[in-house]
């Protein structure tokens, strides 16, 4: 056997350069001293100890073992790009002077290998054993190809840093870190198949990636700091808070969009931030979040979904709040019992409950602070604003929650419940962005009472189906979303909604009439005329009856109708001086006979009105023809009798044209040209 592939046993101080293509083996302490080289070919064994002194050179392109403590006192220590392996059966230290530097690192040592230095890593980290840093060191991967992070074992790190904007560290094992510090931007840290808890704090602009397989964990004392990720959206398995010692303040922020499958909301505040976080619904929402409710009880502080700023400001969008604002809070397919645990500052969340009982859907949610009447008196200082991602076939009960405030601290010590805030009468209301009336308010049983309620615990207003009715009298729940919050319904005005506006010959008289619903605060209305429909001018007045009832009946005569056409309309006046105006109703005083008239024709925008005049009570069917004779749409019509108009919304699809409209019932059939612009 030639003397370069010899086995060489190592037993005194290096002091020459030494470059074996076979083994090296030493079985005493090993002390360089002068300029160590392990070739790429080359097995290294050290079944003691190492160092490395300050006047040596040390590079290793081969595989090193190393049985005991690995200590390096030389400044600017070369990584090679060969394999460190700790493999001793006693614990070892890694230690010295100065930051050793490693390219693949192994841990077969199943005792342990204890850190009392920083560590830079180049290449990979592989670990089969067990790595115990516990001297708030830190292993900084820096570098310039792509690391991972593997091996059978998870891996506790104290700090754990990417110094290089070129890296990306891929984790292909768990990872548990008290901090990862100065994770530079551009570098990303993948988190795979595997769970990573954070125990400390993250900075830097560096960014996460992960997996529906990935858990990131956020455990410990303090705020974690600002979590980004990788651009195009993250979808993680599963992410969980537990953070303690944060007073009025948030434990993570969000820096980028992300979607969960699942939460556990234990301790602490996750912000938003201008981002949009989903959950996917696919896993659970646990545990805090979904604590039902219980009176007098502060559990449901402990931790939530702020939609706020770092600072816990609320965020901005432009009316009406959708999908093009890409932020706030989503739950895909949400059903029954549904919990949203949002807020909009750090004191104490205003969460939501819906309850589905319709057509599945995505609904996201923001909140605001503010009053969505502008009224002078006092209401809940909390808007809650949804969407949801399909229109239409929702049905829900609903119940938002505040905390109950000592009015009387309104603006001093809260910004909550405005002073004189009634605990009696909470009534859930909801508003569209472009409309001054109130589609839902809560009445009956769901005016909810929060006057036995401790001061600092929740309290909510709820609309619920079969209890409270709408504008149009049905108490279906639900079924459109824009602004809703929690008011007194005697500290705001609630405009009137005028239904069944109608106008009929009797005699030499136009009869016109119409029902009030929510009338409230009405000073009085006007009845108005025009024979062109274009100029109104008043013909006579009605004082309001604001005598409570939810339905009020109006008739008003017009003993001087010219002959031909003549429109109505009614006009609303309020105390505080808002004004309203009803829509159009059109007769024609042709000796008494039975008029049937469309206007405007041509129609605009696929939407018309049909009057009968001097009709008899029934159902009239309305049929289009085209003007090949086909049939392309139909629909009804129940008439009371006499003169009324009826708004018609003829399909979207229609496309423009000629076609011919029938107005059909067992004794009359009406055929009218119609344009369709």
């Amino acid at each position: 056997m030639s003397a370069c592939c010899k086995p060489f046993l190592l037993t005194a101080m290096l002091t020459g350069v030494f470059g074996y293509f076979g083994a090296l083996h030493s079985s005493a302490q090993v002390n360089n001293t002068g300029n160590l080289y392990i070739a790429s070919t080359a097995n290294a064994y050290v079944n003691t100890s190492f160092i490395n002194n300050a006047t040596a050179s040390y590079q290793n392109n081969g595989l090193l073992y190393v049985s005991g403590d690995f200590t390096n006192n030389q400044s600017g220590m070369v990584a090679g790009n060969g394999t460190t392996n700790c493999n001793g059966t006693l614990a070892q230290a890694i230690n010295g002077t100065a930051v050793p530097s490693f390219n693949h690192f192994i841990i077969s040592n199943s005792v342990g290998v204890v850190p009392a230095i920083n560590v830079n890593i180049a290449g990979d980290w592989t670990n089969n054993g067990v790595f115990s840093n516990i001297n708030n060191n830190t292993v900084v991967f820096n570098g310039t190809a792509a690391q991972q992070i593997g091996g059978s074992s998870a891996t506790t790190f104290y700090n754990l840093t990417n110094s290089n904007v070129l890296n990306t560290v891929t984790m292909a094992n768990s990872v548990t870190t008290a901090n990862i510090a100065s994770l530079p931007a551009f570098s990303v840290l993948a988190i795979g198949s595997n769970t990573l808890t954070l125990g400390g704090t993250v900075t830097g602009t560096g960014t996460m990636s992960g997996t529906t397989s990935s858990t990131l964990n956020m455990t410990g004392s303090g705020q974690v700091g600002t979590l980004y990720f990788a651009p195009g959206g993250q979808q993680l398995g599963t992410i969980s808070i537990n953070r303690t010692g944060i007073i009025n303040n948030y434990a993570a922020l969000l820096g980028t969009p992300l979607t969960v499958n699942a939460m556990t909301l234990t301790k602490g505040i996750i912000a938003t931030g201008s981002n949009l976080l989903t959950w996917t619904k696919s896993g659970a929402l646990l545990p805090a979040a979904q604590t039902a409710y219980a009176a007098n009880s502060t559990g449901y502080k402990d931790s939530y979904i702020c939609l706020c700023d770092g600072s816990g400001n609320a965020l901005s969008f432009t009316a009406p709040f959708d999908v093009t604002d890409n932020i706030g809070f989503r739950i895909k397919n949400v059903g029954t019992s549904t919990w949203f645990p949002v807020g909009v500052d750090f004191n104490a969340p205003n969460r939501a409950w819906m309850d589905n009982t319709g057509t599945v859907d995505d609904m996201t949610i923001l909140l605001t602070k503010g009053d969505i009447g502008a009224t002078a008196k006092p209401v809940v200082e909390r808007i809650w604003s949804m969407y949801e991602g399909t229109t239409g076939g929702t049905t829900a009960n609903m119940k938002l929650y505040f905390t109950k405030q000592l009015p009387a601290n309104y603006g001093i010590s809260q910004d909550e419940v405005e002073a004189g805030f009634d605990y009696t009468d909470m009534h859930l209301v909801q508003k569209n962005y472009n409309d001054p009336n109130y589609i839902d308010v809560a009445q009956g049983g769901d005016i909810a009472s929060g006057l036995g309620n401790t001061l600092g615990t929740e309290i909510y207003g709820q609309y619920m189906i079969g209890t409270s009715p709408d504008i149009t009298l049905t108490a279906d729940g639900i079924n459109q979303f824009s602004r809703f919050t929690v008011m007194n319904i005697t500290s705001f005005i609630l405009p009137v909604t005028i239904t069944n506006l109608r106008a009929w010959l009797q005699n030499n008289a136009v009869e016109v009439s119409w029902t009030s619903v929510n009338e409230l605060n009405i000073d009085h209305y006007e009845v108005e005329r025009s024979f062109n429909g274009i100029s109104f001018s008043t013909i006579g007045a009605t004082a309001a009856l604001n005598n409570g009832s939810l339905k009020t009946d109006y008739l008003f005569p017009d003993l001087h109708p010219q002959t031909g056409k003549n429109y109505y309309r009614i006009k609303v006046i309020e105390k505080d001086g808002h004004i309203n105006y009803t829509n159009v109703v059109l007769i024609e005083t042709i000796g008494g006979k039975i008029q049937i008239t469309i206007a405007p024709n041509p129609v605009i925008n696929k939407k018309m009105i049909v009057s009968l005049a001097n009709a008899p009570e029934g159902k009239y069917n309305l049929i289009l023809y085209g003007s090949n004779g086909q049939k392309v749409w139909e629909s009804s019509l129940l008439h009371a009798g006499g003169s009324s108009g009826y708004t018609i919304n003829l399909p979207g699809s229609l496309t423009q044209g000629m076609y011919f409209f029938h107005v059909e019932n067992t004794n009359i059939q009406a055929v009218n040209k119609l344009m369709v612009q």
